[in-house]
């Protein structure tokens, strides 16, 4: 996978699950098959080009409107593959009852097409390396019946040579000629792609499946302000755009955003068993055991870490499962750590819900965002929008057992509580909240008080390789240096007691954290999970507090 640039950038056991979600579960915002996953043919990326897999994600797509038969895996020999998360995620479907057929692991194009087309095809002419591909996607996926895809001569030989009846040539057409409101009025209204067409190998299956409409971000594009207009309650958009204005365009409209543009298989793994209670756990691995929440303030100065950009699906769904970087990694569970993950992965990949419950120790939490369900911003999600994803956030949340939220403000201003206390009143003990700027760390570890709750700010993060401990965002010896120079702020009735840190996961690993640590004394220092240090606040701090 690409190297992914930021985009912005447990529970305790003795901790009682306290969300307050709707009496009846919210249904999942995304379409579903037919039925559901169970019976799964893998297709090997191996030697097969990016155009091919779109050829087959065409087909897979629309497969998947009846039930879900194909599924990309990296290499053949999957079963054994430890570092292809996609193929992690297939092994999972098949604990939860779906049937694996390999025999068309290595075939080629032409006998997987006929094992599921076995009349002439129809299919779509385009060029894959621009944007006629986007109008192709689009075509297709407001079409009722199978309409392949071929983004090059070669594939259009293949589909010629099986008879196929070319109904569209798209090849010089673009996104706002073709993309009309006649098409879009076939499309679905909630869901939507942001795609460029150089990564046309990646979601095509999606859009098709979801009657998605597919094209660049291009805030000027006809095409995309028809297509935004046509959302009535909420949206989803998948892909990806410049940040700022991808993000607040699409929120002002009621949509919120999953950074997902190198994602596969969603069809597949949406489809997948789901379940709005949360998982069993089993065993955890051994740990030391667990002492007792503090009662009254700690003497100790109290410190908690959280990884960035759990929003980003294609991360999450990704590297991040099985690198050693980051939740992969082998020594995960030395030290309490907080993971920010995506509630709506319970909706979008119900079986990597249940691999990361059944890997989880004491020492992990999960926590929403950024912002809930989806990448939002308080300040551009309109008013009338946050009934419904507060619903969506916190009904997926309590399938992960998620008790702490992270959102991330747009700017570096002091939160508000008119647009938080929907979600304060949710959670138990507040919420952690970001600015944009310094690393996440522009509001300097301040804390409001929203709904009788705290709102806890990073304090420094950690954030590039900078050794100037006068920055907010520094490198590992740095923070080391800023945290030993706290040390003696071991008040827990007090702000100074608390320092909150945003670990970068582009920048730094869990081994990262794993070495600050290791170099604090730990009877100065107290590490523990966001959901506890938002806890001490709010039961402790009495003084520095800024009730909004």
């Amino acid at each position: 996978m690409p190297v992914m640039t930021s985009h912005r950038q447990t529970i305790h056991l003795l901790f009682p699950l306290l969300l307050v979600v709707a009496a009846a579960a919210a249904a999942s915002p995304f379409p579903a098959s037919n039925q559901p996953t169970t019976h799964l043919y893998p297709i090997a990326e191996t030697n097969r080009s990016p155009v091919e897999l779109l050829t087959l994600d065409s087909l897979a797509g629309f497969l998947a409107r009846d039930t879900p038969r194909l599924f990309r895996v990296a290499t053949a020999d999957w079963q054994h593959n430890t570092q292809d998360s996609y193929s992690l995620w297939l092994s999972q479907l098949i604990l939860q009852g779906v049937t694996v057929d390999n025999s068309l692991l290595t075939s080629n194009l032409t006998t997987i097409l006929q094992t599921f087309v076995p009349t002439a095809p129809r299919f779509i002419q385009c060029d894959a390396t621009n944007e006629s591909v986007s109008v192709a996607i689009t075509l297709a996926a407001a079409s009722d019946s199978l309409l392949l895809i071929a983004g090059d001569d070669a594939t259009t030989a293949v589909l010629t040579s099986m008879h196929a009846v070319l109904t569209h040539d798209v090849r010089h057409q673009l996104v706002d000629d073709a993309i009309t409101s006649k098409v879009l009025s076939n499309l679905s209204r909630s869901v939507f792609v942001f795609q460029d067409p150089s990564k046309s190998e990646f979601l095509a299956d999606w859009s098709i499946y979801a009657r998605a409409s597919n094209m660049p971000w291009n805030s000027s594009s006809t095409a995309q302000q028809n297509a935004l207009e046509r959302v009535v309650d909420h949206g989803a958009a998948f892909g990806w755009g410049p940040e700022n204005d991808y993000v607040s365009t699409l929120n002002h409209h009621g949509i919120w955003v999953h950074a997902s543009d190198y994602n596969k298989n969603f069809p597949a793994l949406a489809n997948g068993k789901k379940s709005r209670v949360a998982p069993s756990l089993p065993p955890p691995p051994p740990l030391p055991p667990l002492l007792p929440p503090p009662t009254t303030p700690p003497a100790k100065h109290t410190v908690a870490f959280m990884m960035t950009d759990g929003d980003n699906l294609q991360w999450t769904l990704g590297p991040w499962s099985t690198a050693n970087t980051w939740y992969g990694s082998s020594t995960r569970g030395a030290f309490p750590m907080g993971w920010t993950l995506s509630p709506s992965i319970a909706d979008l990949a119900p079986s990597a819900l249940s691999y990361f419950f059944s890997t989880k120790t004491n020492n992990d939490e999960f926590v929403a965002g950024p912002s809930g369900y989806g990448y939002m911003y308080p300040t551009t999600l309109p008013l009338s929008n946050i009934t419904g994803f507060s619903t969506f956030t916190f009904d997926a949340m309590a399938s992960f057992q998620m008790t702490t939220m992270n959102v991330l403000g747009q700017n570096d201003a002091a939160p508000n509580c008119t647009l938080l206390k929907e979600y304060q009143s949710h959670l138990p003990n507040g919420m952690v909240y970001y600015s944009w700027g310094d690393g996440y760390s522009g509001l300097h570890g301040k804390v409001w008080s929203c709904q009788g709750k705290p709102i806890v700010s990073g304090k420094w993060s950690l954030w590039g390789n900078s050794t100037d401990t006068t920055s907010d965002m520094v490198g590992v010896a740095a923070m080391v240096e800023k945290l030993l120079g706290v040390q003696d702020d071991r008040d827990g009735s007090k702000l100074s007691g608390y320092t909150f840190v945003p670990v970068h996961a582009w920048s730094h690993s869990y081994e990262d954290v794993v070495s600050i640590v290791k170099q604090l004394d730990k009877e100065l220092f107290d590490v523990v999970l966001p959901s506890e240090l938002l806890r001490r606040v709010r039961l402790f701090v009495k003084e520095g507090v800024v009730v909004l």
